[in-house]
């Protein structure tokens, strides 16, 4: 298996620091809720008659281990036809379409199968898998022009083989790798990269306290406060079915948001806040902290809702986007900001409305 460029991210797991090297065995699948099967199976099961009139679908994501020769090639007309009409049909995004755009022949078990591969795969392909290796694929079948074959669009990959749920973790780690080496920001493929190979930066997958997508945070590490950041696997792993290009935007702009975080706090511009503090402890310094949260998630929320105009993605910040519609671009940021703040802090955080009163004065002077 070839190795990409970090050979090693720490990773905290339950109250213990585990260092799963780059020869760590990968997950049962690269989803938590992917079917394990074979591309033969999912090939041969289809009767004579639907082949012969063709069909759209857009099901469950499959799981199987294959051998890639190194090949690539656009997608042939045909095939681009009738993924013309898969789109139209199943209701994805035109975006979609767009990106579906090369194929790449893999083996598996003899035989040969040209899949259909999003273009923004396509490099940390070639880079994590190398030519003739093995590569894990969650995939799944979008139907298939009159007269066949099976059109199948790798979904995401992990390099190397199929072994055991007891190694969820390191897919984990496996897809953050791939979010973090495909990001658009190239000085957050640089510095988290480097943070996470060094060990400045560590993550978790399964502490008591998970986030509904991504937060950093301190946390204790050989009697070092360490940032750690905190993933759930759930979101990481998990795909939308109907909207690729939108679920990858979510992605993306939530790492960029956390990676803002982790850049303030080595530069020394917001420092992180340590995850376990007791409630005397938060009362005691409470303006302070108040005044920390604000500048971070406004630092943050600012560059994140930079990177969504970069992209054209600025629809998944809709909050934004409309209070700048009606008040313009600074009061409308400001609103559309203090509004997400108290929305979820108050949903995700516990005790978060203890900075209540302090956020409003902050909003208050800062809209003057």
């Amino acid at each position: 298996m070839r190795v990409p460029r970090s050979s090693r991210w720490l990773l905290i797991s339950a109250n213990a620091v585990v260092l799963f090297t780059a020869t760590a065995a990968f997950a049962e699948c690269v989803g938590p809720n992917d079917v394990q099967t074979s591309l033969a199976e999912v090939v041969d099961e289809v009767r004579e008659d639907a082949l012969s009139k063709g069909w759209t679908e857009l099901k469950k994501n499959h799981c199987a281990t294959v051998d890639w020769t190194g090949d690539t090639r656009p997608v042939p007309a045909p095939i681009g036809h009738f993924l013309d009409a898969w789109r139209s049909a199943t209701g994805v995004t035109p975006n979609v379409r767009q990106l579906l755009t090369q194929q790449i022949l893999v083996r598996e078990a003899g035989r040969e199968y040209w899949l259909v591969i999003q273009e923004q795969l396509l490099a940390p392909f070639r880079d994590e898998v190398g030519r003739g290796g093995k590569v894990t694929l969650q995939f799944k079948r979008f139907g298939a022009p009159a007269g066949g074959p099976p059109v199948i669009g790798v979904q995401e990959f992990l390099a190397g083989s199929v072994v055991n749920a007891a190694e969820a973790a390191s897919a984990t780690r496996g897809i953050l790798r791939g979010l973090v080496a495909r990001h658009p920001s190239a000085d957050l493929r640089k510095d988290l990269d480097d943070w996470l190979a060094s060990g400045q930066v560590a993550f978790s997958v399964d502490s008591d306290v998970l986030p509904p997508e991504m937060a950093v945070t301190l946390f204790p590490i050989d009697g070092k406060l360490v940032p750690v950041m905190l993933i759930n696997p759930e979101w990481l792993r998990g795909t939308q079915d109907k909207d690729l290009q939108r679920d990858l935007w979510s992605r993306q702009l939530v790492l960029y948001h956390e990676y803002i975080h982790l850049k303030d706090h080595f530069t020394g511009a917001v420092p992180l806040i340590p995850l376990e503090q007791t409630r005397a402890e938060v009362e005691s310094k409470r303006a302070e902290l108040a005044q920390r949260i604000w500048d971070a998630e406004y630092r943050a929320v600012r560059a994140e809702f930079e990177l969504a105009k970069t992209l054209g993605a600025t629809a998944m910040m809709p909050d934004i986007v409309q209070q700048i519609a009606t008040k313009g671009s600074e009061r409308g940021f400001l609103d559309g900001f203090y509004a997400r703040l108290l929305s979820f802090s108050k949903s995700h955080q516990r005790d978060a409305t203890i900075f209540f009163a302090d956020w409003k004065k902050t909003y208050e002077h800062a809209g003057k």
